[in-house]
């Protein structure tokens, strides 16, 4: 059987609020179940959710180039200002 987990033991096990639990599940980026008036979370839904965090964070790392620090100072000895 898949285990539930209340929104205080999904923030424990990710280290966050509690509050930003249900933020993500408002949100609509954690999925959640509502059992009679409380919400709670399978494993499976939290391993969707972790599997989408990984997969969102990879696709987002850049070729940073930071700047010149002779270029910033060619625009700031030729700029007019």
């Amino acid at each position: 059987m898949n285990k539930l987990y209340t929104a205080q033991e999904v923030a424990d096990k990710l280290k966050i609020k509690k509050t930003t639990v249900y933020e993500l599940i408002k949100r609509g980026e954690l999925s959640s179940s509502k059992i009679g008036k409380q919400l709670r979370v399978s494993e499976e839904q939290l391993k969707a959710y972790l599997d989408s965090t990984v997969q969102s964070s990879t696709s987002q790392i850049h070729d940073y180039q930071p700047e010149s620090s002779l270029l910033k100072r060619d625009y700031l000895l030729h700029s007019s200002g």
